[in-house]
């Protein structure tokens, strides 16, 4: 199973159902997947302060962050451990308030994943792994354009016995007058979400 939530105790609720034909936005649910990938568009270089799309210019919330992935976690096959401090410059796991650069290839193997805020640069991969029950908490997960996030993958989808799970946190807005973030966002980057396929979507 994949879920996402937003954990939220105000009047805005943001919780997703995607189903095997198709994204669905709902107030409640769960998020059963069959196969969804949503292709990038272009690479860019390291993003900025602000991201301009062809709509809206949204902040990055990690910009100026110097919690990244360390160097040996780099054009690598195998994805370093989110919960290794290795896998950190600093050799730091992330907390509640860190604001977090994915440039590496990282994988949450456990329920104990946590963030303020995550952006996923260009060259870099955050996957959950499809053999563990996974969690991340994070108020932003931001992929923009060269950067991947995959949940679960169509050689090696979530398992059935398995589930992944991402929990968007209430946090306060900042810099943000548009509330444009507080969730996922896929700004050119790639999403891949693979679970185990369903006879009905509803």
């Amino acid at each position: 199973m994949i879920r996402f939530t937003k954990r939220c105790y105000k009047s805005r609720i943001g919780l997703m159902r995607l189903l095997g034909r198709g994204l669905l936005l709902t107030l409640i649910g769960l998020l059963h997947y069959g196969s969804v990938v949503k292709q990038p568009v272009f690479a860019q270089s390291e993003p900025g302060a602000l991201v301009i799309t062809h709509h809206e210019s949204i902040p990055n919330p990690v910009f100026g962050s110097a919690l990244r992935v360390a160097a040996s976690c780099k054009a690598v096959s195998t994805p370093c451990p989110w919960e290794r401090a290795t896998t950190w410059l600093g050799n730091a796991i992330p907390t509640a308030e860190s604001k977090v650069i994915v440039d590496g290839n990282v994988q949450i193997n456990d329920e104990h994943a946590i963030a303020h805020s995550i952006g996923i640069y260009p060259g870099g991969q955050l996957r959950f792994n499809p053999l563990a029950a996974t969690q991340l908490q994070s108020g932003d997960l931001v992929v923009f354009a060269g950067g991947r996030l995959v949940v679960g993958s169509e050689q090696q989808p979530i398992a059935p016995d398995q589930r992944a799970e991402i929990i968007f946190r209430d946090l306060p807005f900042e810099n943000d007058p548009k509330q444009h973030l507080r969730g996922l966002v896929v700004v050119d980057g790639l999403l891949q979400v693979h679970g185990q396929p369903l006879t009905e979507t509803f």
